[in-house]
C-alpha cells in the first residue's frame, strides 16, 4: 500500500473523477476526507470505501468559498491530526457546450 500513514483531501469527491481518486487513494492505504456539497454522494462514497475496508469521513464544504475551505482544513486537521495530500477536484458548469 503506496500511501499507508497519509492523510487525503479530496474536493469534489463525490462526482465522478473525484469519486474514483479518493477511492483509489483509500485503496492504497490512505486515510480520505471526502468533501463536496453534495451531501447524499458524499456520505454514499463513504460508505463504499469503508465497506471495502478502507478510513474516510465526509465533511461538508463548499471548494468555491474561501471561508468553507479553511473550515475543511482546520476540521480535517482537528480529526485527523495532518495532510498529507491535497486534491483540488473542484469544476463548475458555466453553461459551455
Amino acid at each position: 500500500m503506496r500511501l499507508e500513514n497519509k492523510t487525503a483531501v479530496i474536493t469534489g469527491s463525490a462526482g465522478a473523477i473525484g469519486g474514483a481518486s479518493v477511492e483509489r487513494f483509500a485503496e492504497e492505504g490512505a486515510r480520505v476526507i471526502v468533501t463536496d456539497i453534495n451531501v447524499e454522494g458524499g456520505t454514499h462514497r463513504v460508505e463504499r470505501i469503508k465497506e471495502k475496508g478502507g478510513d474516510a469521513l465526509f465533511i461538508y464544504a463548499d471548494a468555491m468559498q474561501e471561508d468553507e475551505l479553511v473550515r475543511l482544513i482546520a476540521t480535517s486537521m482537528e480529526k485527523l491530526g495532518k495532510i498529507d495530500i491535497l486534491v483540488n477536484n473542484v469544476g463548475t458548469d458555466f453553461g459551455i457546450m
